[in-house]
């Protein structure tokens, strides 16, 4: 049921306008080609899923699977990377997943893939990790709030 109500939402969308209301944002990105977030009654911002996505504020993120040292030697050796600030490693059978995060709009995975590649590491995975629908909708609402919060005590 779910599949059909997104094709009809889709198909009807390709002649017309649909307004969707929603805070189920997965499906609302699943589903809609433009967002509208209205936040206090008024609209905090517009976009496509993936303008908002990228939009959302907070430190960057790269995921990478290594194979070739211990998680604890392997994320100490991340750290030395130009513009890491933290690695958090877990074990995945004979795998290291690191999740290290940089300054907020640095994309490190060049700097990562030269790093595994320099120390002859085997890389399964390299990944930037993306903004969701939800931190934006968090983040302007929150935004929104506090406008409304300064506005109200002036």
């Amino acid at each position: 049921q779910i599949r059909a109500m997104r094709e009809l939402i889709r198909g009807l969308g390709m002649e017309h306008t649909v307004v969707l209301s929603s805070h189920i944002l997965n499906e609302v990105e699943q589903t809609c080609d433009e967002l509208i977030i209205i936040a206090g009654g008024r609209i905090a911002a517009t976009g496509t899923p993936a303008e908002l996505r990228r939009r959302v504020v907070r430190p960057s993120a790269v995921v990478v699977e290594l194979k070739g040292d211990e998680p604890a030697a392997l994320a100490a050796k991340t750290r030395q990377i130009p513009g890491v600030r933290s690695v958090a490693d877990e074990r995945h059978g004979n795998w290291v997943r690191l999740t290290i995060s940089g300054e907020a709009g640095a994309d490190l995975r060049v700097e990562v893939y030269k790093f595994a590649s320099q120390n002859g590491y085997e890389l399964r995975e390299l990944r930037s990790v993306v903004g969701s629908l939800e931190d934006f909708f968090v983040q302007v609402t929150y935004e929104q709030d506090q406008r409304m919060q300064k506005l109200e005590a002036s």
